[in-house]
């Protein structure tokens, strides 16, 4: 329990339910207060509806990998909300069915109804909330271990969920080579460079008070912080959490802003972006192993 699918899984479904509800609220503004701007922000934002699927698919595939036995899968879908696990799989699934129902209605309708679309983001804005919210629930459930018995973790696992959806809706569409066609050009990117920002200052606030929180708790919490921030996990904490996940991203955004680097934007957004899946994939393998490891050596 707790292997790297599990890893893999909690990291997949929170980035695709964020980029998700972040390509929600990207088309809602711009239809709450159309301007040439916003239709632009809408227009990258909504690679998140390719994100979506693709991610919870394959955060899906590693749930079913991760429960190996028969027994056990038809078990979880025979009881779905039996179970923390099974009821987060059954928001999951939901979530997955709709985001790919979706993409091939955007691909097959010559013009996509707007009822249909308001529709889709209420229902599946909510499931997305959801999602995030359980891949850290699943783990603040597990009552033996200290590390994760706190609601902060909950919001942890929200804010590190909209940053690499953000991340992975900005790696698609610059990847796509949609940057140079218009959105740079008119240093469209620096919208995203502010709002990634803010969400990692958010997210590393969130951290922060987390350590602090599990450090005030005492017993083995306290001996799984301590291996995180000087311990058997330091090194990936500070170099991949820390260094990838926060420090480069906040370096690479700023420098950004600097109109001498204007040409280098979409690389610099591809360089940053990367990095914060990288620290999201650490963030939630630190967690998982530290919150083990302590009661394991005592």
């Amino acid at each position: 329990m707790f292997g790297w699918p599990i890893i893999g899984y909690l990291f997949l479904g929170g980035t695709g339910a964020g980029a998700f509800l972040l390509a929600v609220c990207g088309n809602l503004l711009d239809a709450l207060h159309p301007t040439e701007a916003s239709s632009r922000r809408a227009e990258a934002l909504n690679q998140g509806f390719i994100v979506a699927p693709i991610a919870l698919v394959a955060g899906i595939v590693l749930l079913l990998m991760d429960l190996g036995n028969p027994d056990r899968i038809w078990g979880l879908l025979s009881q779905p909300f039996a179970s923390v696990l099974g009821t987060g799989a059954v928001v999951l699934g939901s979530l997955c069915a709709l985001s790919l129902a979706f993409l091939i209605y955007q691909v097959m309708a010559r013009s996509p109804r707007f009822a249909v679309n308001v529709g889709v983001y209420v229902v599946g804005g909510i499931l997305a909330i959801i999602t995030m919210s359980y891949t850290g629930l699943l783990l603040s459930r597990a009552l033996c271990y200290d590390l994760w018995m706190t609601p902060w973790l909950v919001a942890l696992f929200v804010a590190s969920s909209l940053s690499c959806g953000l991340a992975a809706i900005l790696v698609l569409y610059v990847g796509r080579g949609s940057a140079g066609r218009g959105l740079s050009k008119a240093s469209g990117l620096a919208a995203f460079r502010g709002l990634a920002l803010c969400l990692a200052l958010a997210e590393l606030a969130i951290l922060v008070v987390f350590l602090a929180d599990r450090l005030a708790f005492g017993g083995t919490a306290d001996d799984s912080v301590r291996a995180l921030l000087s311990g058997e996990f330091a090194g990936l904490f500070w170099v991949a959490l820390v260094g990838g996940g926060f420090a480069v991203p906040a370096i690479v955004n700023v420098a950004g802003y600097d109109t001498r680097l204007a040409r280098w934007a979409s690389w610099a957004t591809l360089a940053a972006s990367t990095s914060v899946l990288i620290g999201g994939l650490a963030l939630r393998y630190l967690v998982v192993s530290a919150g083990i490891f302590a009661p394991l050596v005592i």
